[in-house]
């Protein structure tokens, strides 16, 4: 059976597993959207993806988890960009990714979840932001190696700075993040991280 890498780096198996965990994904991405939160639980994700209860529990150390998963499976797509060689022109492309998501209705429901999921210290809801954070680091590593940008840039601090702005313009503020806002941020991010 065929492996592919997953987005934590471990192989996941392919083939019939991989229909089924991205089964799984698309229910708890329809079950946020649709009715929230607190709907997204095992019982009702093994329902729409038409899988065992035991399948999850088997996959998943509780629904946040699964949930992260979801997530991150789902983004990591939609932020997935084409490096151009230029820090200033990835960053402008990854900034209009997250500006796309957040305004989409799975966009919002999905970051909605993940906030929930943070602001309860009991439940392990961090991945999914460290994993969103992680998808930075190859547009800060070439950066860095083509001298564009300084090295050894804090990942948590540049995710701050970077999709922090997007996030608070969005969901705090409730206005739209348009071309002119996105180069304001990255313009920013020159002033702060570029070599002069």
């Amino acid at each position: 059976m065929a492996s592919t890498v997953s987005h934590a780096g471990k192989v996941r198996p392919g083939g019939r597993t991989a229909v089924t965990t991205d089964r799984i994904a698309e229910a708890v991405v329809a079950l946020l959207v649709e009715r929230g939160v607190e709907e997204c639980t095992f019982t009702n994700v093994a329902v729409l993806a038409d899988v065992e209860r035991s399948t999850l529990y088997r996959r998943y150390t509780s629904r946040w988890d699964m949930i992260g998963q979801a997530l991150f499976a789902h983004h990591q797509v939609d932020f997935a960009i084409a490096a151009t060689g230029d820090f200033r022109t990835d960053m402008t492309a990854h900034l209009r990714k997250v500006a796309n998501s957040l305004e989409s209705t799975a966009g919002r429901a999905m970051v909605v979840a993940a906030a929930v999921a943070r602001a309860d210290r009991t439940i392990e809801g961090g991945q999914y932001w460290a994993n969103r954070r992680a998808q930075l680091q190859p547009i800060l590593d070439a950066a860095a190696d083509r001298g564009q940008i300084r090295q050894g840039i804090d990942p948590e601090e540049f995710f701050a700075a970077s999709d922090g702005p997007l996030f608070f313009r969005m969901l705090i503020a409730n206005a739209p993040i348009d071309e002119a806002f996105i180069a304001r941020v990255v313009d920013n991010l020159c002033r702060l991280y570029c070599r002069s």
